[in-house]
């Protein structure tokens, strides 16, 4: 069953700001971090989304992954230029059925064989199945679970890293289809977030990034986001989004009008072994309010990645190049 894996090398769980983050203090293979979402299939009464943070130790050639929902099954049945699929494979079991995972590579990174990423997506989902009597899949909460985030071979000190970057944020909100905790769906216009931004790091530690509004489908967005990276290379940090729609007439009461993130808890990593780039996780929580002044809670997750100003010159003059 899966959690084999586990054996002598399991998660601590810890609490920050009311975030759990299930960590691992040691791993041989490439490492990584998860948002671990739960849902839940209980009607009534409603149960949003929980989310959690777990660390990933992933063994590729192994089949194994250590992490809060650990799986020890994994046979590689995909590979491609683009990354590799992994399944669980049961008796009687189709490939839509599997408990699977999916991850990049670091290779080939935005579609050009001259560019190397520090890290790649991770995806592991685990999908209840007839197979399993329907039992929920998670262990760590009793819902079904899946968990996505990045992966990576190298971890660069501070000391290496640069100064400059350009950042990159977008954001999930798991509880944005349902109006307010009710159980009523929405079914008209939620909040699109993405934004970017420059960030100087000063005395090579912290640094602070006001981020712009990147959609069609909101003004007046701003953000800020501070962060903070250890001697190791482990990035800690806080920050606010907010967005306005765009939408000036015509809107439906239950649309979106207003929305506000704060991050609770975010944990990053300097990768790719030269400091030139990194990548992190965060839980938000916050309120979108609606037209009609309906005010919903924000459970989200967000993504940040960022690339110092050289390598994306760099990239930019190998993805020009003429291919021989």
């Amino acid at each position: 069953m899966a959690g084999a894996a586990a054996a002598g090398m399991e998660t601590t769980r810890t609490e920050e700001q009311g975030v759990v983050h299930h960590r691992l203090e040691s791993c041989a293979f490439e490492r990584g971090l998860a948002v671990a979402s739960y849902s839940f299939r209980k009607k009534l009464p409603y149960r949003p989304a929980a989310l959690q943070l777990t660390d990933l130790c992933y063994d590729r050639k192994g089949g194994r992954l250590w992490a809060s929902e650990p799986e020890d099954r994994l046979t590689l049945v995909q590979q491609n230029q683009d990354g590799e699929r992994f399944e669980v494979i049961l008796p009687d079991t189709r490939p839509f059925q599997r408990w699977r995972v999916t991850s990049g590579s670091y290779e080939n990174a935005f579609g050009h064989d001259s560019v190397r990423a520090g890290s790649v997506p991770f995806h592991y989902d685990r999908p209840a199945t007839k197979q399993l009597n329907w039992e929920h899949t998670g262990t760590q909460l009793d819902g079904d679970v899946s968990l996505y985030g990045y992966v990576f071979e190298t971890q660069s000190p501070a000391s290496d890293m640069a100064s400059d970057f350009v950042i990159y944020v977008s954001g999930n909100d798991y509880w944005a289809h349902v109006r307010g905790r009710e159980k009523k769906h929405r079914g008209r216009e939620v909040p699109i977030i993405q934004f970017e931004g420059d960030l100087h790091f000063s005395g090579k530690s912290s640094g602070k990034a006001v981020l712009r509004n990147t959609t069609e489908t909101a003004r007046e967005g701003r953000g800020e986001l501070q962060l903070s990276v250890g001697d190791d290379g482990e990035i800690t940090g806080s920050g606010v989004l907010s967005l306005a729609n765009a939408r000036l007439a015509g809107a439906d009461p239950d649309d979106w009008q207003t929305t506000t993130w704060e991050i609770r808890k975010l944990v990053g990593h300097l990768v790719g072994g030269d400091g030139q780039q990194f990548t992190a996780l965060a839980i938000a929580e916050g309120q979108t309010v609606d037209h009609d002044g309906f005010v919903n809670p924000v459970h989200a997750s967000i993504t940040i990645s960022g690339y110092s100003k050289k390598l994306l010159e760099r990239w930019g003059e190998a993805v020009a190049a003429p291919r021989e």
